[in-house]
């Protein structure tokens, strides 16, 4: 009973500090703004990333060793005596996604207060390559076998240009493994990737380069367009939905933001509400158990103690000694 009792406390402890964390999603590249209040009568606060030691400690400011694109600034709230914690990072990198744990502690050094934000990094597929080793008839097609890393929750697709013409895909577009049909006596092939909701321009398309004459592949980036300035375009497909809406507000990522931080909190909500409701009926059905349990055992041995006694041998009765009297005449 006393090991399901500390199991329920660890549990709603673990539970306590999951639904206090928060999870944001931020594209490579862009700006991410992380927050972590916290009460101010506290004695000193420490941050750190992930597991490693903190980067920051109150006690001792000249203790900050975050990364170059990172910075950290506090704000006080003198009318609700509320602290916050603010982390800016900018530009967004890979390696920048994880957890990011604010601590504080009481003028006794216990813990008091924690708070957790998970950083998840998105971002588009790598540079594609099309290479094809086939031996083509002349005025036939040729194909180009194209492929691309994944990226990271941005589903990618592929595209091909060729004489300013986009080449047509033989297997079904919308993938990073595709197979493209090529003019064999024409042009450069110049290729990319790309996420689904944006559209590579021709002159921006220069991932890899095919010749069809001397079938070789060069990935040095080979300008499609000489003397044409690369028109830009956005490096998300959330800013790419944002221009296509002039009603939608300007801070539609950070509207995305914070859906999905909201979505995240529901889940964890309702995860924290189905473990901690197993724990009450542990502690209501234990002790069931638990006795049904004993009266079971003591049932079962009872019912083996009477029958080791209907087994046990009966003991042979002695006969009686009879004394025969002599009768002498």
């Amino acid at each position: 009973m006393a090991n399901m009792i500390h199991t329920c406390i660890i549990l709603f402890i673990l539970c306590k500090t999951a639904c206090n964390a928060t999870i944001l999603n931020s594209m490579e590249g862009e700006l991410a703004e992380l927050d972590f209040p916290y009460p101010c009568n506290v004695s000193r606060v420490t941050f750190q990333y992930a597991n490693r030691a903190p980067a920051y400690n109150s006690a001792d400011p000249n203790s900050n060793s975050l990364p170059p694109n990172q910075n950290l600034t506090f704000k006080h709230e003198s009318e609700n005596n509320e602290c916050s914690l603010h982390l800016t990072i900018n530009p967004v990198l890979r390696n920048d996604a994880g957890t990011y744990i604010l601590t504080a502690y009481n003028v006794n050094d216990q813990y008091i207060y924690g708070k957790r934000v998970g950083l998840r990094v998105d971002y588009p597929p790598g540079k594609a390559f099309c290479d094809s080793g086939e031996v083509y008839i002349e005025g036939e097609w040729i194909r180009l076998h194209c492929s691309a890393p994944e990226g990271n929750n941005v589903p990618g697709q592929i595209m091909c240009y060729q004489d300013g013409m986009r080449l047509p895909p033989l297997t079904s577009p919308g993938t990073l493994d595709q197979v493209i049909l090529a003019r064999p006596a024409a042009g450069l092939v110049y290729c990319c990737s790309s996420s689904l909701q944006q559209t590579e321009d021709r002159c921006d398309c220069k991932d890899s380069t095919w010749d069809p004459i001397l079938k070789t592949t060069a990935t040095n980036g080979i300008d499609p367009c000489p003397g044409v300035l690369s028109t830009p375009h956005p490096t998300s497909y959330q800013t790419v939905q944002a221009s296509n809406n002039s009603t939608r507000p300007a801070s539609s990522a950070q509207s995305c933001v914070l859906k999905n931080e909201t979505t995240h909190t529901y889940l964890k909500l309702l995860v924290c509400g189905v473990i901690l409701i197993l724990c009450v009926l542990s502690l209501f059905l234990y002790p069931m158990f638990y006795f049904t349990r004993k009266r079971i055992m003591y049932y079962r041995r009872s019912y083996k103690r009477d029958n080791m006694a209907d087994l046990r041998p009966t003991p042979k009765l002695l006969p009686t000694n009879t004394t025969s009297e002599i009768v002498l005449t």
